[in-house]
């Protein structure tokens, strides 16, 4: 996880000072990672090859527009009623049609809002740092995964 990696840079003494998080960004939950596993399982011989790291299932919440990002991580009242109505929609899934065992919220609700806490340090509108950079004639690096920049 980024706090996982964010402690192995202070251990090896790499200053994270420049580090920007943009609050936008989609946050991957346990239930993500639970869902991309059960949809592979049931693909049976037709396994598409999913890593199972839940970024199938956070991009769906994405589109349907109720992803959990950063910046939710950072408010507990706003963070406890999403997480409490994707959890609730997701353990349903879970329990009826993957016949599977559901989420407890709050062990994730305890976990992710401990590392909203952790990283708020980092967290801000990254838009504004891009556009400002641009602005200034300044060069941008921009780095992507697969898939990137296919919507």
């Amino acid at each position: 996880s980024l706090v996982k990696e964010l402690a192995y840079l202070h251990d090896e003494g790499v200053t994270t000072d420049n580090l920007r998080i943009s609050d936008r960004a989609h946050v991957i939950l346990p239930y993500h990672i639970q869902l991309d596993q059960l949809q592979e399982e049931a693909k049976g011989d037709n396994k598409i090859g999913t890593t199972i790291k839940g970024i199938g299932p956070a991009y769906m919440d994405k589109a349907a527009r109720v992803g959990i990002r950063i910046a939710d991580l950072l408010d507990k009242d706003i963070f406890a009623e999403r997480l409490r109505i994707n959890l609730a929609e997701k353990n349903r899934l879970f329990e009826k049609m993957y016949d599977s065992t559901p989420l407890d919220f709050d062990a994730i609700f305890e976990e992710y809002y401990a590392y909203g806490q952790e990283i708020k340090q980092y967290v801000t509108d990254t838009s504004v740092i891009l556009n400002d950079a641009l602005d200034a004639g300044k060069r941008v690096l921009f780095e992507g995964a697969q898939g990137v920049m296919l919507d």
